[in-house]
């Protein structure tokens, strides 16, 4: 059997793994419930005036601010033994730290807690904390001004909506000013007890030390300002400054004649493609803005280019009517009609960026920097004082453009979560725009954003991986237009970026196949099946490549492999034949070409081959 004719297809030749991720973002459309104060609620007790209810207390605390409340955070931040806050908003101020100043006339103990880190996690979590109290030395006047003999906290990992408070546990002991004992209920299920401990103390217990170790409170100096937050009045438009700059596609227009024009900053300044129509009234008052106050705009360096829409709904007609608007009025700057593939990546730009599949509204304008970047989105009238401050926009760290883009006044922590954060924000936005180009068939527009996401650095991981992501699919986008050499780079890149990922070793092999460097394809198949061993795919196209260079007891082991997934596939079965057939195995090889007929019984190779296998077990039983 000097030739080896397998019949199972070279999926390298047919297929290219396309998976989309999971959607990370529902972009259908969706809203947030605004202005959600920070409630306070005070636990009447026994008295009777309470009805056995809890008293919302907001307004007089003052911690009901007009801000859009998320989480709370519970801490004794200054170490004077009571409860301070930290309120964490969606919105401006997105931190907010409420010092308690009550008079510090009652008693407390703080206690950290240590788990011995195997049979308890080391932050003792889980645990519950008794705190027994000895009133017969207590100062108090009235059992309603007296703690419970016994008080009991349990230490959690989290506090209500994306919250953490400290993990110092912290009990209030009213005038209480003997403490009995500590007990101390780990996770584990043991029980442990701690003595001699004082009030208006803090201590760490240590899982199995039995004894309390007093600690000394931080000398932490609290610098903070003191600030106040004014609702905004609700605003006739959205001024959007955008953190990630994409790169906006080569757009072109209509001009009042039907002659198309290129949407570039001849004179590589700031440009403003502003959408318009005759009907709109703040679109007219816009555009009269404009036309007043055009010697400054100019003076900045900004182009504008006002676009008609009418012509889309209207019909040609639409473009005289729009042109005898502007010339009355002495429209002093570029204008003509918006093309429906211009409207289509404007709302892709913003639908990638804002999360929100709502139509774009009127007028609307996009704020582009000299090399073609989006600086801001401007959804409804411009004022011209924003516009000219925004022009520098792009300029500013991602940081500054990250302050910026807050409706209010504040400061931005700045560490590793932040910037992880704004980097895969920024990777997101530019994934989100690529694909929404590529699904509507903008297959060169698409093909911009992936090679500036390619440039992209990012040293967070999620960043790392949606950039891969995007060069995977970019290569795939390539390999379909048969640009192989392009494809197989744009590969190479995605596997730098996210070497562990099956499905890039695998496409990568593919890729090679098809530029005849097989060498290559098999490293990176053999790589694919090492880092996911059932990707079935991988197995078949590396079984052809060994089988070609007549590795045959290597071929037959990934096409055993797939045979197992398939048992239904009569190829495979035949392809399995013909590898144990060459290495003289005649009679595994005749099991598998029957099985072969078993599926498919008009299978004329392989009922060729098991004539031969058969002949070949006769001769050697002779």
């Amino acid at each position: 059997m000097s030739q080896s004719p397998l019949n199972a297809k070279d999926t390298s030749n047919t297929t290219i793994v396309n998976q989309q991720l999971v959607n990370m973002l529902n972009q259908g459309g969706r809203s947030f419930s605004g202005k959600e104060r920070h409630c306070v609620f005070l636990n009447t007790g026994n008295d009777p005036r309470g009805n056995g209810q809890f008293a919302n207390v907001s307004a007089i605390t003052g911690l009901d601010f007009p801000d859009d409340g998320r989480a709370i955070g519970v801490v004794d931040w200054d170490q004077d033994g009571d409860q301070d806050l930290w309120l964490s908003n969606r919105n401006a101020p997105r931190l907010r730290f409420m010092r308690n100043e009550s008079p510090a006339d009652n008693n407390y103990l703080a206690i950290r807690l240590v788990g011995n880190g195997k049979t308890t996690n080391h932050d003792a979590i889980g645990a519950r904390v008794e705190v027994v109290l000895d009133h017969s030395r207590s100062k108090a006047t009235s059992k309603s001004s007296a703690a419970p003999e016994t008080l009991i906290q349990s230490l959690r990992a989290g506090e209500g909506f994306l919250a953490q408070s400290s993990k110092w546990v912290h009990f209030g002991l009213g005038d209480a000013n003997t403490i009995k004992k500590v007990v101390v209920h780990w996770p584990n299920g043991k029980v442990e007890n701690f003595n001699n401990l004082k009030v208006n103390h803090r201590y760490q217990l240590v899982q199995g030390s039995a004894t309390a170790t007093e600690t000394t409170p931080l000398d932490r100096k609290i610098q903070l300002t003191t600030s106040s937050a004014k609702e905004k009045p609700a605003a006739p438009s959205m001024r959007i400054p955008l953190v990630a700059l994409l790169r906006v596609p080569d757009l072109s227009y209509l001009d009042f004649r039907g002659n198309r024009h290129s949407l570039t900053t001849a004179s590589g300044g700031p440009l403003l493609i502003n959408l318009w129509s005759t009907s709109c009234k703040p679109c007219l008052e816009e555009l009269n803005d404009f036309t007043k106050r055009s010697e400054e705009i100019r003076s900045a360096g900004i182009q504008i280019v006002a676009l008609s829409i009418d012509g889309l709904e209207k019909g040609p007609d639409a473009a005289d009517a729009s042109q005898a608007v502007l010339t009355k009025m002495g429209f002093p700057f570029d204008a003509g009609e918006a093309t429906k593939e211009l409207i289509q990546i404007l709302y892709s730009l913003k639908k990638s960026l804002l999360f929100s599949a709502q139509e774009l509204p009127l007028p609307a304008s996009f704020l582009l920097d000299a090399s073609g970047r989006l600086a801001v989105i401007y959804l409804g009238p411009v004022s011209v004082d924003n516009l000219l401050k925004d022009r520098h926009h792009t300029s500013l760290t991602t940081e500054e453009r990250y302050e910026r883009s807050a409706s209010l006044v504040g400061r931005m922590l700045k560490n590793d979560v932040t910037d992880k954060i704004l980097q895969k924000n920024e990777a997101l936005a530019f994934y989100n725009f690529a694909e929404s180009l590529r699904e509507q068939g903008f297959l060169r527009e698409a093909n911009l954003q992936f090679a500036e996401a390619a440039k992209l650095e990012h040293s967070s991981p999620n960043a790392r991986k949606l950039v891969a992501e995007m060069l995977f699919k970019w290569s795939n986008l390539l390999a379909g237009e048969e640009k192989w050499s392009d494809a197989a780079a744009a590969g190479r890149k995605a596997i730098d970026k996210s070497p562990e990922n099956a499905k890039y070793h695998y496409n990568l092999g593919v890729i090679s196949r098809r530029l005849g460097d097989l060498q290559t394809a098999q490293k990176h198949y053999e790589n694919a099946i090492e880092i996911d061993p059932d990707l079935i795919s991988a197995h078949v196209n590396l079984a052809m490549i060994l089988a070609k260079k007549r590795e045959w007891e290597k071929a037959a082991k990934h096409f055993r492999r797939v045979s197992r997934a398939r048992p239904h596939d009569a190829e495979i079965f035949y392809n399995l034949g013909v590898a144990l057939a060459e290495q003289g195995k005649w009679q595994e090889a005749s099991n598998q070409f029957r099985q072969a007929l078993q599926i498919r019984p008009y299978f004329p190779q392989a009922r060729k081959y098991l004539d031969r296998a058969e002949q070949n077990l006769n001769e050697d039983q002779k």
